[in-house]
């Protein structure tokens, strides 16, 4: 038996191995590279992973993430409201209101009594904006403005109106957002 030629041979193999393994980590190595992910944009991505979504607005968009806490609302708040009954619910942070007379709000809350009752009859409520009408619910929702921005996402900073058949408003709960940090 001829040894040289036999350790050879395995010195041959091994070096191939260890070239071929290299090879393979290298190629894993680019593949999880973090800046060739990040040069495929989302829409890439998502095609990619065979999602589809709507066409979406290509209009700009900004925003704040802030945090703020549930205000509580003191007799003085609600004093001045008149034609409902008011109830302070969950330690005085939301308002559940009763009207005595039904008031005609519409589908988006635009009729011209509405916005009356908004401005006078709610609390700080020129401060709230219209979001949602829910059809099967029989409500409208508006949301809280602050820094003449939609708040959004919240139950906080809210106000929904509970409509009967003819689309006039009978109660509402309101909640209130302070301390922005």
């Amino acid at each position: 038996m001829d040894w040289r030629r036999t350790q050879m041979i395995f010195i041959v193999t091994l070096l191939i191995l260890n070239v071929f393994l290299a090879v393979i980590y290298f190629n894993k190595q680019l593949s999880d590279d973090p800046d060739t992910i990040g040069n495929e944009t989302l829409e890439e991505r998502l095609k990619a992973d065979n999602i589809t979504y709507p066409n979406l607005s290509s209009k700009p968009t900004n925003g704040a993430i802030f945090t703020t806490e549930r205000a509580a609302f003191t007799a003085k708040d609600v004093s001045d409201l008149s034609g409902q009954s008011i109830t302070l619910k969950d330690n005085n942070k939301e308002i559940y209101s009763v009207l005595q007379t039904p008031i005609k709000a519409g589908k988006k809350g635009n009729s011209a009594d509405f916005k009356k009752f908004m401005e006078t009859e709610i609390y700080r409520g020129e401060s709230y904006e219209f979001w949602d009408y829910d059809k099967e619910a029989k409500t409208l929702t508006f949301n809280q403005l602050i820094n003449n921005n939609m708040v959004l996402f919240d139950e906080a900073g809210q106000i929904t109106f509970y409509l009967d058949s003819n689309d006039q408003v009978v109660s509402y709960e309101q909640t209130w957002m302070s301390k922005q940090d």
